[in-house]
């Protein structure tokens, strides 16, 4: 009984600083959310960089508000970075999360941002709150 007791708290000090007891279950703690910039050379431009930690595949959502022709669902990217060119003026909505490659289960939290692309300039006006709310609104 004392030898399988201690080989139970033996595992319970292996496992990695990132899992956690959640009602009986391991889960994995969710690390931050990928980051958003706007990357372009050009001020009047806008090109999103949305990048998550290196050895993460990256989801990734981008609607117009108010425009409902693009399509509501999650794109793969292929890689950890990715970056979207945006000709339309208007605002922009990203979300994204970094998953793993093999499930698709996810690694981050998510992350959102929204840009406002109109000339003269491209404004980064809004964060987590209010990107959901633009999303559900548009």
């Amino acid at each position: 009984h004392r030898a399988a007791k201690a080989r139970r708290l033996s595992l319970v000090k292996e496992r990695p600083a990132t899992l956690r007891e959640a009602g009986g279950a391991v889960e994995a703690a969710l690390l931050p959310a990928p980051t958003f910039a706007n990357v372009a050379a050009d001020p009047r431009a806008l090109v999103v960089e949305v990048a998550a930690d290196a050895g993460d595949a990256l989801d990734y959502f981008h609607r117009r508000a108010g425009d409902d022709s693009e399509r509501d669902a999650w794109v793969r990217a292929e890689g950890s970075t990715m970056r979207v060119a945006v000709d339309a003026p208007g605002t922009h909505v990203f979300a994204a999360r970094g998953v793993d490659p093999a499930t698709g289960a996810p690694r981050t939290e998510v992350g959102t941002a929204v840009f406002e692309h109109a000339l003269p300039e491209v404004v980064r006006v809004a964060a987590h709150g209010e990107a959901l709310g633009l999303v559900e609104a548009g």
